[in-house]
């Protein structure tokens, strides 16, 4: 697969002066000792927003409470959404239940990597979440046809189809289908290569949409492909590699393809890595690493799994990651692996403390519960902790084939080298061409927050609700080679995705 590269059109400034300035740090252990001028400036624009009344209330962070991997994890904290959206609005007794959904925390090597990521992590969910109110004013109703008589190209039924037949035919399903016809909000978006203005229904990308009594409800916007980072190039790149990462693991799972089990044949390259699985191999657990690329080998997703199966429940531990190396996918996965096996390993170890009753009010869901069930992603570590749904998903975990960490660094070293080039690269070799959302506030200099919205690989969606309308899910695991005919689109697993 080849084509000619072409430079985004979006993309960070220029350096005008061409200095490089550093500030060094000797006072506070939870920042690395040095910081180039970027890191600086966007740690000191989002340091801003924490504190105990401020957007980021709290972050904390503990000690592993047993052997294993030395990896630490961060919990954040955030404002009360109904509160500040009522006092902007002037409407009382809002209740948008955004608090009750949304969590965040971060993950690192070192304390500066979880501190970094906890904040990141919490301003994208922040600053996205009033992404509706500064956009409100480049928001435009209609049905598609109308909008296309007023001269502006948008994004149709027939590029994004949402939910599937089979989906749309139970009498219970709460999404509409739409066409050229229905009336809905817009709000504009940047083709990345082409400079193109797309626009795109407001309520598949704005976090918080209010959407009015008449208007079809025909899909959500998670935070799939929202990035925050210090610079418009790093920012970018993270929004398009994490909605590279939940295509893999959805078609994965819902297209029925069991993951293919990662043989460690040889050491993984960075000294980090090795030392953090050396350190799980004196702890309780150790995980496996198993590949989720169908497509876009370029980019390993990688999903480290455990369990723990001398436990009556909470046996599940895992954490994926993408990367422009294994390394890369390593490093990230054993972070959000660790996320759950650290807050598992505390509920177990001391089930009377307040953690756990915080953990099974946010976590926790029985081992009989439907889709429509869950709230969050992460409430899979516990459902499939139970041993019962561990022996229903076993063919998913147990089922598939292997393939060496050589090969995956054989096609990674193919790749161009640099990062930035090759998602670009990637993407453009599959005639993608993704719609680009800036929702960075105005008072900030140097942190960027970008949203990725790409029509052409299947959505990332709520856990209640699988977007299962995508031909990807029929069509890939053909082409890739681990089926010989397409499923049925009623045949696609309906399950919850076992992926935090």
């Amino acid at each position: 697969m080849t084509t000619t590269y072409q430079p985004p059109t979006i993309a960070s400034s220029p350096d005008s002066d061409g200095l490089a300035s550093w500030s060094f740090n000797s006072r506070r252990p939870v920042i690395k000792p040095r910081l180039n001028h970027a890191e600086a400036v966007a740690l000191d624009e989002v340091e801003q927003l924490y504190s105990p009344s401020g957007f980021v209330r709290l972050l904390t962070t503990y000690f592993r409470p047993a052997p294993g991997a030395g990896l630490h994890v961060g919990h954040g904290q955030y404002f009360d959404f109904d509160h500040i959206t009522s006092r902007l609005l002037g409407v009382a007794g809002l209740n948008s239940s955004y608090a009750s959904q949304v969590y965040g925390g971060g993950k690192g090597l070192d304390l500066h990597e979880t501190y970094v990521s906890s904040m990141g992590e919490g301003i994208e969910r922040v600053l996205g979440s009033f992404a509706f109110l500064s956009w409100a004013d480049r928001l435009q109703t209609g049905s598609r046809r109308a909008m296309e008589d007023r001269g502006n190209h948008c994004l149709g039924p027939e590029d994004l189809p949402i939910f599937s037949d089979a989906q749309h035919a139970d009498p219970h399903f709460g999404f509409d289908r739409w066409d050229d016809n229905t009336e809905m909000g817009w709000i504009p978006g940047t083709r990345l290569y082409s400079g193109e203005t797309c626009w795109v229904p407001a309520q598949l990308v704005l976090f918080i949409y209010y959407r009015p009594d008449d208007e079809p409800l025909i899909g959500l916007a998670p935070s799939g492909g929202l990035a925050s980072h210090i610079t418009t190039d790093l920012a970018i790149y993270h929004a398009l590699d994490e909605l590279i990462e939940r295509d893999a693991v959805n078609l994965r799972w819902h297209a029925r393809v069991p993951l293919d089990k990662v043989i460690i044949d040889v050491n993984p390259r960075n000294p980090r890595i090795r030392r953090a699985l050396a350190q799980l191999d004196r702890g309780i657990g150790k995980p496996d690493f198993y590949l989720q690329n169908l497509d876009f080998f370029e980019f390993p997703v990688l999903t480290a799994i455990e369990f723990d199966n001398w436990l009556p429940e909470l046996r599940y531990n895992a954490g994926g990651g993408v990367g422009a190396s294994p390394d890369d996918a390593m490093r990230s996965a054993l972070g959000e692996y660790c996320q759950s096996e650290r807050s598992l390993r505390i509920c177990q170890l001391a089930d009377n403390w307040q953690f756990e009753t915080a953990f099974q009010r946010l976590f926790g869901i029985h081992a009989e519960a439907e889709p429509y069930e869950f709230a969050r992603f992460v409430q899979a570590i516990t459902y499939y902790g139970h041993p019962r749904n561990q022996k229903r998903a076993d063919w998913y975990f147990n089922g598939g084939g292997e393939v060496t960490l050589s090969e995956l660094y054989r096609r990674c070293d193919e790749a161009d080298p640099n990062p930035y080039r090759r998602i670009h690269a990637a993407m453009q070799a599959r005639g993608i061409d993704p719609i680009m959302f800036d929702f960075t506030p105005p008072d900030f200099r140097q942190t960027k927050v970008w949203k990725a919205f790409i029509p052409e690989l299947s959505q990332p969606y709520p856990p209640q609700s699988p977007a299962l309308g995508h031909p990807r899910y029929l069509t890939c695991p053909v082409v890739a080679g681990y089926r010989d005919t397409p499923l049925d689109q009623a045949d696609l697993l309906t399950d919850p995705l076992p992926y935090p």
